[in-house]
């Protein structure tokens, strides 16, 4: 049986127009889709390039700092990001609420008030939880990033690194007959050269010497805040005055570039700063002054210090202690300039 067709409006320009403009979008979005899965194949295929190239990049110290930066502003950018948004959910969850308990209190009052008390009990560990979680979680990044900036984790990384590189590059410009030669003489060391001549494999193997060394790093940083350091041969002898110091200190009282030699910087376990080895014929006016001014000097050296090294070294106290002594004798100089 045959049909015929029946024009039942048009022509239009309108919805010529509409149809154009369907059609087009339809080969839009399926040229995006096929572009999207393209790169995504491709990126799944360019892995091993990937890996190489993150290898040669924290090769360096230089690298490696920067590698780590920006892992370190990606990851924060997502933690403030869910941070902003939880607290925007539970705000408007918390409006929401509140205005459904309003309605309801219009009806029963105290229907009202049983649910108020019942969102509050129930809010009030969710809360708790939430704030311990997030401070959990910022402490143990700081702690990571503390540690992962230590000279024995950048030096255990970065030499792992340009070890992998160094051999990918060997077993590329070989064609793998070094790594088949190597095989045939020891076969037991097959699956160590597969896992070293595989970029994947080998940066995993980097990031696995690089927990190692961080884990070494922490014990060392948890037995250094157990077992404080001894004080050093200068530091004890500083502290132990001789006849001739006795003598000196009674008769100049007032001396900076004195006391300048006599005084040491300790950080106590509570973290307070404490200057020693003022002499007790010091008046204390001047002892304040003066424990200001070493304390000023060695904040600065601490601030110079901690970009370069979050845990500083003991050369590093030792140059604290350096500052604020030089600061006490630039004092006594600038005081002697001023009275002549």
């Amino acid at each position: 049986m045959s049909t015929y067709d029946v024009t039942v409006s048009g022509p239009s320009p309108r919805m010529a127009m509409l149809a154009t403009l369907i059609h087009k979008m339809a080969a839009t979005g399926h040229t995006a889709w096929t572009a999207a899965g393209n790169l995504i194949t491709s990126a799944a295929r360019q892995g091993r390039t990937l890996a190489h190239t993150t290898l040669a990049i924290i090769g360096s110290p230089a690298g490696y700092h920067v590698a780590l930066t920006g892992i370190r502003t990606a990851i924060t950018s997502i933690w403030h990001g869910l941070k902003v948004t939880a607290t925007w959910a539970t705000r408007t969850g918390g409006k929401a609420t509140g205005k459904a308990i309003g309605l309801i209190g219009m009806a029963s009052p105290a229907l009202a008030l049983r649910l108020t008390r019942a969102t509050t009990a129930l809010s009030r560990p969710i809360v708790g939880a939430a704030r311990t979680a997030t401070v959990s979680v910022e402490t143990a990044g700081g702690l990571i990033w503390m540690l992962a900036t230590t000279d024995l984790v950048r030096t255990c990384t970065t030499r792992a690194a340009l070890a992998a590189v160094t051999l990918i590059g060997i077993h590329a410009h070989t064609q793998g007959t070094l790594a088949a030669r190597i095989v045939q003489a020891l076969p037991w060391t097959m699956d160590a050269i597969i896992t070293l001549t595989n970029p994947t494999r080998a940066l995993a193997f980097v990031a696995g010497t690089m927990v190692i060394a961080m884990g070494v790093a922490a014990a060392r940083l948890a037995r250094q805040i157990r077992q404080p350091e001894p004080p050093t041969a200068t530091a004890a002898a500083a502290a132990v005055p001789t006849a001739e110091d006795a003598q000196a200190e009674i008769v100049v009282l007032t001396d900076l570039a004195v006391i300048a030699g006599k005084v040491n910087l300790e950080v106590q376990r509570d973290g307070s700063v404490v200057v020693t080895g003022i002499p007790e014929t010091v008046p204390p006016d001047l002892g304040q002054a003066v424990a200001e001014i070493a304390l000023d000097a060695a904040m600065r050296q601490v601030r110079r210090t901690l970009p370069v090294r979050p845990v500083p070294s003991r050369d590093d106290r030792r140059l604290f202690t350096k500052a604020a002594r030089d600061a006490i004798r630039a004092e006594a100089a600038q005081r002697k300039g001023h009275a002549a």
